[in-house]
């Protein structure tokens, strides 16, 4: 399998690891499936060469079905692109709402044992970092998530679809959490349904960067509402679900959107 579907590190090989170069993800269904192939072919005394066809041709008779991880967030595989998948969500850098300039922090590091002869600090250095009220917009296709999925039936859809929810609100980003302690939630969230159209991207709400000197959070929030129903009215759009925190709490803003989606 790991021959079939990577590349085999054959200095590894030599010192007696099997170990792969490349990352590949594969869901348990897949596995599972590899490994009937495989042990149907070895019964019958397949060769070596044999061996590796069957895993090629295995991987491509299941669907995810079972890999919630892969179908939202995708696979790309060099050797095989028809085990190639499309990602389901959608995914935009966080960007400022505002013109914001970066600060430096100065920082360093001393060693515990140091012997009494020496002095200073072990190391030295800089860090850039701001803060900033920030626009980040996640969307998910459940057309297709439906199809990686399609061995779900629509309650563990729906599951799936809630955790991915409320992953989206409430993640904070690990880089420097304990130096930096970024872990604020947000200060307003919109989430909609649509069953038609592309998913709607409202970043140009920013173009014109918000200028306050009574904080950014309201105002950028304003700006974002007034963007979204400028674009309804001018491009007609039409959504089955709104909901908006903190206009109502996360697990009702979750049970709308989840509703309007798994409504049929």
């Amino acid at each position: 399998m790991a021959g079939e579907l990577a590349t085999l590190d054959e200095k590894a090989e030599k010192e007696g690891k099997l170990k792969v170069k490349t990352l590949m993800f594969l869901s348990p269904a897949e596995l599972d499936a590899f490994a009937a192939a495989l042990a149907e072919a070895t019964k019958a005394g397949g060769k070596p060469k044999d061996l590796a066809k069957v895993a090629a041709k295995a991987a491509k008779s299941v669907a995810l079905k079972d890999a919630a991880d892969i179908a939202i967030f995708g696979r790309m595989v060099a050797s095989d692109h028809s085990l190639t998948v499309e990602g389901a969500g959608l995914f935009s850098h966080a960007l400022s709402t505002h013109k914001v300039d970066n600060e430096v922090d100065f920082f360093a590091a001393v060693d515990d044992a140091q012997s009494r002869d020496e002095a200073g600090a072990g190391m030295t250095g800089t860090l850039e970092f701001n803060s900033a009220t920030y626009y980040r917009y996640a969307g998910l296709n459940l057309g297709l998530l439906e199809e990686h999925l399609s061995n779900l039936d629509a309650k563990q859809q729906r599951t799936i679809v809630d955790a991915f929810l409320r992953a989206v609100v409430l993640a904070v980003p690990g880089a420097r959490k304990n130096s930096m302690n970024g872990a604020t939630l947000p200060d307003f969230v919109l989430g909609l349904v649509k069953d038609q159209g592309q998913p709607l991207q409202l970043i140009n709400a920013f173009e014109t960067p918000i200028a306050s000197r009574n904080g950014f959070g309201t105002p950028s929030a304003e700006a974002l509402k007034a963007h979204h129903e400028q674009l309804k009215k001018t491009w007609n759009i039409t959504t089955e679900a709104e909901a908006a925190i903190p206009e109502v709490d996360l697990n009702t803003f979750c049970a709308r959107l989840l509703d309007a989606a798994f409504s049929q």
